[in-house]
């Protein structure tokens, strides 16, 4: 491909992958489609939590989408892009749909007997969040791409559970049944076509 070919950008469509998720059981890919000369895009990412170790297991969908607004690009032929293709610099509205079950082993001291009693508990989660996002991506090469996005947003949980969750601490920042205003953070690795 002529890097001075007329189109700066050839590709418009990206797929990326998330390795921190795969820390938390969670898989997710996404799909960016650029738009008007890569000044607007669309970014769809699902997620599926998937775990099972005997009778613990964990499982559910996520779905998190969001227009960015590219607020500058430092294109290679233009600007120093510290020997990247291009460097964009983006905001984006977002919202988030999660459903997620988790079935896990918790133990309770007896001491009419002096020994821990376990159960299966049995949690749902079903929750929904939306906020704002500021990101930059890193096009290493035309075809290789870096991205990282900072931001924040309010969740809305609705959490049943079997058992007494509060037991185990309570439901903190980080967790899928927060309630409140949280932040959000991002890295993926993609490939552009």
């Amino acid at each position: 491909m002529n890097s001075k070919s007329s189109d700066p950008y050839p590709f418009v469509n990206v797929l990326k992958l998330s390795p921190i998720e795969l820390g938390r059981s969670e898989f997710q890919v996404s799909y960016e489609r650029y738009f008007k000369n890569r000044a607007q895009s669309i970014f769809i990412a699902p997620s599926i939590f998937l775990s099972s170790q005997g009778e613990e297991t964990k499982d559910g969908f996520q779905l998190f989408v969001q227009y960015r607004f590219y607020l500058s690009h430092l294109f290679v032929e233009n600007n120093n892009t510290l020997g990247m293709y291009n460097i964009g610099f983006y905001a984006a509205p977002y919202v988030t749909g999660l459903t997620y079950k988790e079935t896990y082993e918790q133990g309770i001291y007896d001491p009419s007997s002096g020994e821990n009693v376990y159960n299966l508990i049995d949690d749902k989660v079903n929750a929904i969040e939306g906020g704002a996002l500021m990101g930059v991506q890193f096009d290493i090469t035309s075809r290789i791409v870096l991205d990282f996005y900072l931001g924040g947003g309010i969740r809305k949980s609705n959490f049943e559970s079997s058992g007494d969750s509060f037991s185990q601490g309570g439901i903190g920042l980080f967790d899928l049944a927060y309630t409140g205003v949280k932040p959000r953070i991002g890295l993926q690795i993609g490939i552009t076509f």
